[in-house]
């Protein structure tokens, strides 16, 4: 399974949903203890970017989670609810108002998710996790570019 083909993930029975854009799977284990396996794969906890999500952006709940460059996650309700639901908002093609006082997230494989929560709170939570990953994204390319620059320096150095 690849993290950009993920389309959101769900708290089942003692197990987590993986919905990406063509298979299911199940994992036996929480939503914390997987998003802190793949938070490990990069030299990180869930723990601790939860914590420095919350600090640097000042965000209390509904605190999205900067997984890679490929997920970056979203909770659409509170961690402690049985129906827990992060959404890959990488994914998403639009977020529409539905009649019923429900919200439906069109990903970009054609599939739909309906979320029994308002259109306003499911909009502010993409966006808070839009704006995070593009700060995210606009840092490593800086990084890299500057990175860059400085080994061509270290080898003109080295060449002398």
């Amino acid at each position: 399974m690849k993290y950009k083909e993920i389309l959101y993930i769900k708290q089942g029975n003692r197990e987590t949903i993986i919905y990406t854009i063509n298979k299911v799977f199940k994992q036996e284990v929480s939503i914390d203890k997987l998003l802190d396996d793949w938070c490990i794969d990069t030299l990180s906890t869930y723990k601790g970017r939860l914590e420095a999500t919350k600090r640097k952006y000042n965000i209390k709940k509904q605190v999205p989670i900067y997984i890679n460059k490929d997920l970056m996650l979203f909770p659409i309700t509170n961690k402690k609810s049985i129906e827990n639901i992060y959404i890959n908002c990488l994914n998403i093609l639009s977020i529409d108002k539905n009649i019923n006082d429900c919200t439906v997230i069109n990903f970009v494989n054609k599939q739909q998710l309906i979320i029994e929560k308002e259109f306003k709170f499911i909009i502010k939570y993409y966006h808070k996790a839009i704006d995070i990953y593009q700060t995210i994204k606009w840092k490593y390319l800086l990084l890299h570019l500057s990175w860059k620059k400085t080994r061509k320096s270290v080898k003109y150095i080295c060449k002398k």
